[in-house]
């Protein structure tokens, strides 16, 4: 497994390559690990995912964020680590989980030239974008302009980056998308997409509360993000600042610290039943789950898959998302959840009122969550996937 980050604290695709190393090893297979740290030297060490230790190999991160672009198409400390460990490991196949900041896509190319087969997982538009990718016109809606990547990134824009990536990217084994709408995105933009294995999230275990979020009761509106306006901040704030209900809380998993636009600390200061928690721990995390009403996830973006609404279908708990992204291909409207539009602010307070005084129909909806989390995006479901995935081309590269 080749992730540009491992660390579990940074996103869902660092999340979930973890989660994936746990799974692949449940399953008898020996998983190697090539990743950037911190440290100032290379090392071969290991690292900690469920209890269980993973042997893999470090090299030094750069912390240059205006050579990102740069970095993502050509770093030489990732491909020696990369050709060292494969010298030394000997594996049946290479695994790259995003590597668009300390990998470089050329490490594809090495890899193939080291005769073993190269799988990339897409997990976010970041190949060929510098950010999030927001939908264009619909004539166009997946279309990345390449102006306007040069303007958005400024003196970190690479002018090859983009041509580099879809290069190796086609030249890999197989590329997987994590979702239907990240495969149209990058089908539309000239890389092949494989397969679509959708993410599989480990069953949440159960925990007792935690004393210092013991003052969440109630009723509860859910949103376990990082604050950000493309995540849905600013919607989902002027949305709570007109429910009338003063028994309803919405706890959010960021530090109020962080906040500077001054709109919407405005609408946070008026309010004493909007939470934050700062940053929890996994078991925090699940013990909020457990509480909530609802959970809310109306990214504004093209969503790449939705940890966080899966992880709400394995507490039973109904999700309400916006209609961007993969997140359709996980909430089905009005079955395990509703599917609005966040811009839409009466529908948005529609819809939380109508479950928030319906635990009846919150209820339904929660219990159809965990049958499709069951059928579809456990981790055992996934893993199957890609296993049979990997022996397939083992079986063709010999």
């Amino acid at each position: 497994m080749v992730s540009d980050s491992l660390d579990a604290s940074v996103g869902g695709a660092e999340l979930s390559a973890r989660d994936m190393i746990w799974l692949f090893s449940e399953y008898g297979i020996d998983v190697r690990f090539v990743t950037s740290t911190v440290n100032e030297k290379t090392s071969t060490d290991t690292i900690t995912i469920h209890k269980k230790n993973f042997i893999g190999t470090y090299f030094q991160r750069s912390s240059r964020v205006k050579l990102r672009n740069y970095r993502g198409a050509l770093n030489y400390r990732a491909l020696f680590s990369i050709w060292k460990a494969i010298k030394l490991r000997k594996p049946d196949v290479v695994v790259f989980n995003n590597i668009s900041d300390q990998i470089s896509y050329a490490s594809i190319l090495l890899v193939k030239l080291l005769r073993v087969p190269a799988v990339h997982i897409l997990r976010d538009t970041m190949a060929l974008t510098h950010g999030k990718f927001v939908y264009g016109d619909s004539d166009a809606m997946y279309c990345v302009s390449y102006w306007a990547e040069a303007r958005r990134a400024v003196f970190s824009f690479n002018p090859i980056k983009s041509i580099w990536a879809k290069y190796c990217l086609n030249k890999a084994n197989a590329v997987i998308s994590i979702s239907h709408e990240l495969s149209k995105f990058f089908t539309y933009n000239g890389v092949r997409v494989d397969e679509v294995i959708h993410n599989g999230v480990i069953l949440a275990r159960k925990n007792d509360a935690n004393q210092s979020i013991a003052e969440v009761d109630g009723k509860t509106i859910f949103w376990p993000a990082r604050f950000s306006v493309s995540k849905g901040a600013l919607a989902i704030l002027e949305m709570f600042s007109e429910i009338n209900d003063p028994s309803i809380k919405l706890v959010i998993t960021a530090d109020k610290k962080d906040i500077k636009d001054e709109r919407l600390l405005s609408i946070i200061g008026s309010n004493k039943n909007i939470l934050f928690t700062g940053w929890l721990s996994k078991t925090e995390v699940d013990t909020l789950y457990a509480k909530a009403s609802v959970v809310v996830y109306p990214s504004l973006y093209l969503e790449p898959f939705g940890r966080v609404p899966v992880e709400a279908m394995s507490h039973k708990k109904p999700v309400i998302v916006s209609n961007c992204g993969g997140l359709r291909e996980i909430v089905l409207h009005e079955y395990n959840g509703l599917v609005i539009d966040p811009e839409n602010k009466l529908e948005f307070i529609k819809a939380i009122n109508k479950i928030c005084s319906d635990p009846a129909y919150a209820s339904i909806l929660g219990e159809n969550g965990y049958k499709r989390y069951k059928q579809h995006f456990t981790g055992d479901v996934m893993i199957k996937k890609y296993i049979a995935l990997f022996d397939k081309l083992v079986r063709s590269h010999d």
